[in-house]
């Protein structure tokens, strides 16, 4: 059975809601060739396309942040 590993740091992080670290894992799992966009992703899982875009937004901000940390 394929399975995906994500990285505990994001499951662990207190300011991403579960939704933000579902989709993370969804997404994480999906092949590098995989066309990643917002109503795909709606009409995959069960959550709107409005749904998709906020917790989409969410994971940019926080992981951002986080990115721009490492690299200072």
């Amino acid at each position: 059975m394929p399975f995906a590993q994500v990285a505990r740091d994001v499951l662990n992080n207190k300011k991403l809601s579960l939704k933000a670290k579902g989709l993370y894992a969804y997404l994480y799992g999906k092949p590098s060739e995989w066309n990643f966009s917002a109503s795909r992703i709606s009409n995959e899982i069960k959550e709107s396309r409005p749904t998709i875009l906020d917790i989409l937004k969410e994971l940019e901000a926080i992981l951002e942040s986080r990115l721009h940390r490492a690299l200072e």
